[in-house]
């Protein structure tokens, strides 16, 4: 008998929102990425929880998570978001 297990992020979605960052209010498109540890190819535990961030205006790009460049500011604001939606 095999048995397949391991890791893959999965996309929760994208959030279009107005934000606040480096003084000002931004339009920003946030897109939640989680890690799940698979069964046979199927998402059974969640074990982490990434942003990305994109300013369009500007074309900034943020990511948070093991090597992100993300400012923990930014971080508090997007689980804020998206913790209304």
């Amino acid at each position: 008998m095999f048995l397949f297990f391991g890791t893959r992020p999965k996309s929760k979605g994208i959030v279009s929102a107005n934000i606040y960052f480096n003084g000002s209010n931004r339009n920003a498109e946030i897109e939640v990425i989680q890690n799940f540890i698979h069964l046979f190819w199927i998402p059974i535990i969640p074990i982490s929880k990434s942003y990305q961030v994109y300013f369009p205006d500007t074309g900034e790009m943020y990511a948070s998570g093991t090597f992100g460049n993300m400012p923990p500011e930014l971080k508090e604001e997007c689980a804020r978001v998206t913790a209304t939606r």
